[in-house]
């Protein structure tokens, strides 16, 4: 059952900067015929921010997650892949799920 689409699909590409913040917007579009609530989770909680980090979706609407990479003081190790996953699930309305549901 596919709720939503991403854009961009795939990856998100960060600069490999030292010392600076990168951001990256992640467009997630409700292509279901009712509420979306969604939740965006990383692996690696202390090297991005997720705003917001999870909400709801009107049917045919998009929500725009700013992913920001905090600044790196040192070269990332390549063999280490830091991910992101995207969880939805129908909902009765636009408002976030409770921790509970």
């Amino acid at each position: 059952l596919v709720l939503v689409k991403l854009q961009p699909e795939g990856k998100l590409m960060f600069p490999s900067t030292l010392y600076a913040k990168a951001e990256v917007s992640l467009k997630i579009t409700n292509i279901s015929s009712s509420y979306v609530a969604f939740k965006v989770k990383t692996t690696a909680l202390k090297n991005y921010l997720v705003k917001p980090c999870a909400g709801g979706i009107r049917a045919g609407d998009t929500a725009t997650v700013q992913i920001t990479m905090l600044p790196r003081t040192s070269t990332p190790d390549p063999s280490q892949v830091d991910r992101f996953l995207v969880q939805a699930t129908p909902s009765k309305s636009a408002e976030p799920l409770a921790k509970e549901e």
